[in-house]
């Protein structure tokens, strides 16, 4: 375990090494190159020879126990929630099932009237 821990020291050490000299190699033959330097960035370019003011961090909102409408948390980056669903299109839907319920009580009712009257008819014509 010892050997393994320091020959992974090492090679760590050596990839570093490697990646330096290719990274000032590559900066010789081109120039500079310009980009984010900080490693811990959003946007870090570890080719970049120098920071060109660009680096981008993630920041952390303060959404103050925040929950959104669905019982989620929020976005921590802007404390914002998923959009809401548009219920107009399901209230809608449900309006219109309420109403065919009202027409078929209607209709049963009219109907009902109707056959009164047909019977009421028959009984006063057969006297």
């Amino acid at each position: 375990d010892i050997v393994d821990d320091v020959d992974e020291d090492i090679v760590d050490d050596v990839d570093e090494d490697i990646v330096d000299d290719v990274d000032e190699d590559i900066a010789d033959e081109i120039g500079e190159l310009f980009g984010c330097t900080e490693s811990d960035a959003n946007n870090y370019d570890p080719l970049a020879t120098d920071d060109d003011g660009t680096c981008e961090f993630e920041q952390l909102a303060e959404c103050n126990n925040q929950v959104c409408w669905d019982g989620t948390e929020p976005n921590l980056v802007d404390c914002s929630c998923p959009i809401e669903d548009d219920d107009s299109e399901k209230k809608s839907n449900s309006e219109v099932i309420e109403q065919k319920r009202d027409y078929v009580w209607i209709i049963f009712i009219s109907s009902l009237l109707i056959i009164i009257f047909i019977m009421l008819k028959k009984k006063n014509s057969s006297n």
